[in-house]
This record gives structure tokens, sequence and C-alpha cells, in this order.
């Protein structure tokens, strides 16, 4: 299915449960302050090198538009000089989030399917954050 009808389609859904008027997104309004102090923080993570060194055990910050945020993943590797991407695929789309990306971290998690492959992919860095167990305690080592 093409990204054009899939899109009409949600649009039409959309607008059929918002018809009467009793459903309403739910948006908790935010100081303009609190969006521009994520903003800046956003923008020194991503002016900077990756922090991160193959091994380490990542996850996906909560405010990055990934999923599995609090899963741990591990970085397999850094790329040093990446490339942005700039070129629209086949399917692609300039205005698409990921046109402009520039991944410089390969990682690997667990999927949350049945069998528990381990999958790898490339992304940014600083949508990434170290990962902690619950409670704040630092995952075990390899040696542990």
């Amino acid at each position: 299915m093409s990204r054009g009808l899939e899109t009409m389609i949600l649009g039409s859904l959309l607008t059929e449960a918002f018809k009467d008027g009793t459903r309403k997104p739910v948006r908790t309004p935010r100081p303009a302050s609190q969006d521009i102090a994520t903003l800046r923080a956003a923008a020194i993570r991503y002016a900077g090198p990756a922090p991160f060194v193959p091994g380490d055990l990542v996850t996906p910050r909560a405010d990055s538009p990934l999923k599995d945020a609090g899963r741990p993943h591990i970085v397999i590797e850094v790329d040093p000089m990446p490339e942005s991407f700039r070129t629209p695929v086949i399917h692609g789309d300039p205005n698409a989030a990921s046109f402009g990306a520039r991944r410089d971290l390969r990682v690997a998690v667990v999927c949350d399917c049945e069998h528990g492959e381990v999958v790898a992919h490339w992304v940014e860095s600083w949508h990434f954050e170290p990962f902690t167990l619950p409670g704040g305690a630092s995952a075990p080592s390899e040696a542990a």
C-alpha cells in the first residue's frame, strides 16, 4: 500500500473518530521555556560526537522518536565520520524525519517478538543515553 493511500485512510479514520466532538486529543500544554530547554539540550547532544563506544549498553531517550525507550541495546559500531542521509530513497520523502539523519551508531537489540531474535540497525547517537536497570543500578558487566 502506498504511503499516500495509508495517510488518506488514517486521516479518514481520525476524522470519523473525532466527528462527534467528544473525542479530543489529549495534549498537556507545556511552557515554552521547557521546550526551549529541551531543544537546547538536544542541539548540544546532536552537535557532539557519539559519546559511546562498542560494548556500551544504551537505550533510546524517552524524548526521542524511537520506540523501546528503557530497553537495553548494545553498541556494536561507532562511525567517526558519519554522513547525513540527504538523498531520498525510492519511497523516500524529504519531509520524513529520516531525511538528513546522521546515523553514527550501530546498535543491536533483542526484538520483542516471541523468539527474541537479535537485530542490528544504524541510529543517531543523540537519541540514546546510557542504559540503567530500574532503580538506577548500572547494568551488570560481562565479567559479573
